[in-house]
């Protein structure tokens, strides 16, 4: 195998799959259930969380927050679905992103890179972005690896 400077070679430290759905209220952000990465401290992780939604027409809201204590994150988020595409960038935990769309179903992702200062989660919350209801669907998966 021939190495890029600069990639990662680390192991699949977790691949998380959503046993169950989870919905959320309309436009308050909650956990998506079983969504969450236990990460260790003084560590630097690349992650990417595959999402299957079912929403209402307001669009969605995303965002990454935890435990885990950081000294760097920067992540892309976006959402595909029958109305278009939209994107944005983060570059902290907790900050809620909307993200546009008129379809009941889309599909969402989130990838990007955490370095941690102390031990604890990685958490997805999520929400609609309106007066509906917005629904992680069951098979929903996250990738993190330990660079």
């Amino acid at each position: 195998m021939s190495t890029i400077s600069g990639e990662f070679t680390g192991a699949l430290l977790s691949g998380i799959r959503a046993t169950a759905s989870t919905t959320a209220p309309n436009n308050t952000l909650i956990d998506a259930t079983g969504m969450v990465a236990n990460l260790d401290a003084a560590s630097t992780y690349a992650f990417e969380f595959n999402l299957i939604v079912s929403n209402g027409l307001t669009g969605l809201k995303f965002a990454l927050d935890g435990t885990v204590g950081v000294s760097a994150t920067n992540y892309f988020l976006g959402v595909m679905n029958g109305s278009g595409f939209t994107f944005a960038s983060r570059t902290a935990l907790g900050d809620a992103q909307a993200l546009g769309g008129t379809s009941n179903a889309s599909t969402g992702f989130i990838y990007g890179t955490i370095t941690t200062t102390t031990a604890g989660t990685l958490q997805l919350r999520f929400a609609s972005n309106g007066a509906d209801t917005a629904t992680i669907v069951r098979g929903s998966w996250i990738e993190v690896w330990k660079t």
